[in-house]
């Protein structure tokens, strides 16, 4: 059910885009990959050390499982000097509404987030081992909550051990860190 759903929603966005006149048309599927993800009553909030690291995300201290709500307000207040610590935060809890959410933060609150906070939009990536080691190559990244409404504030999370979240700061670096020129990244896409 879900690969029909998807592939007619494939097959509606390739006709709209042929009938703009674009002058480009689609010839063929060569693969199609389709990763399922179950998020339900998932619990996040302790703090978890990074497999890897890396400038393109921060992984903030905290040991009171609000590092969801830490991530948020890094991205709002971004800040040079001891980014990673929850404290840096500290001052800023308030201007998030935070209305009926409990922490740890579930995935299913997400929604119920966005509504209460207008301006902010929240992606949530997974990191998922494929190989044994502790290299960058060893991980890769999944979609498991791309928004439906991206809004000023779009804010990319990284999951990491169904745990702890970790604000991705340039999410272009983190799925291709050896790349140095500019890449377009479609979130939906990965």
């Amino acid at each position: 059910r879900v690969y029909q759903l998807q592939t007619e929603t494939i097959s509606n966005r390739v006709e709209g885009y042929e009938m703009r006149d674009s002058g480009w048309s689609l010839n063929r599927v060569i693969s199609v990959q389709l990763n399922l993800y179950k998020t339900n009553n998932l619990r996040v909030g302790t703090y978890v050390e990074s497999p890897f690291a890396s400038r393109s995300f921060l992984n903030i201290k905290s040991n009171d499982n609000k590092c969801f709500l830490y991530c948020i307000l890094a991205y709002l207040h971004p800040t040079t000097d001891n980014q990673n610590h929850s404290s840096k935060y500290f001052a800023f809890e308030k201007e998030i509404n935070l209305k009926g959410i409990a922490f740890p933060m579930q995935i299913q609150s997400i929604d119920k987030f966005e509504k209460l906070n207008p301006s902010i939009s929240i992606n949530i990536f997974q990191l998922g081992r494929i190989c044994e080691g502790d290299s960058r190559d060893c991980f890769k990244i999944y979609p498991i909550r791309i928004t439906n409404n991206e809004k000023e504030n779009n804010i990319d999370l990284l999951l990491i051990e169904d745990k702890h979240f970790v604000l991705i700061k340039k999410l272009e670096k983190l799925l291709h860190p050896d790349v140095t020129h500019s890449v377009i990244v479609c979130r939906r896409c990965l």
